[in-house]
């Protein structure tokens, strides 16, 4: 029989090795980092001990699911109401409920950092207004005179600026 201390161990570095194999903000992610620290309560119970890890993962899926604060996306800060696609990141109105004062503020915040990182390449600011508009990539290179290709490409520097931001910004955070 495994004492509840090591039990918890080897589940929290079970939990932890799963969070190098995805992307921070994936839902995969936060299932994992959220199981990390079930498996450091104290005050959870480890019995039975051979079901611990698969209650955990369990547990961890429901919290996540549950969780009312969800990240906010930059698509979701576009007004539904204004639909022109040379619109530059329109904030939705303080009405909607799914959206706090904070939260809009966080994503801003983002996207004007991200505007910096990736101003100086050709075209990734307009590139940046069609994504957050959910414009699509023909309409996109249309507007710009640019080919699909080029699009694509600048949309992908931008998408790696982002993830390198924000893994940056979580390390710093430890």
């Amino acid at each position: 029989m495994i004492s509840a201390p090591t039990l918890r161990f080897d589940c929290f570095l079970q939990f932890q090795e799963r969070l190098g194999h995805f992307s921070p903000g994936s839902p995969e992610y936060e299932e994992a980092d959220i199981a990390c620290r079930l498996a450091l309560n104290p005050r959870r119970s480890t019995e039975p001990a051979e079901f611990f890890s698969r209650n955990l993962r369990r547990d961890a899926r429901r919290t996540f699911v549950r969780q009312p604060n969800q990240p906010v996306t930059f698509s979701s800060l576009k007004d539904p109401q204004k639909d022109d696609g040379d619109a530059a990141c329109e904030v939705a109105s303080p009405k909607r409920s799914s959206c706090r004062p904070i939260d809009e503020a966080i994503a801003l915040e983002l996207l004007s950092r991200l505007s910096q990182r990736v101003g100086h390449i050709p075209g990734a600011l307009r590139c940046l207004d069609g994504m957050l508009t959910n414009e699509s990539v023909k309409d996109t290179a249309t507007a710009m005179v640019v080919s699909e290709r080029r699009v694509h490409h600048v949309r992908g520097l931008i998408r790696k600026a982002y993830q390198d931001m924000t893994c940056r910004d979580e390390t710093s955070d430890s």
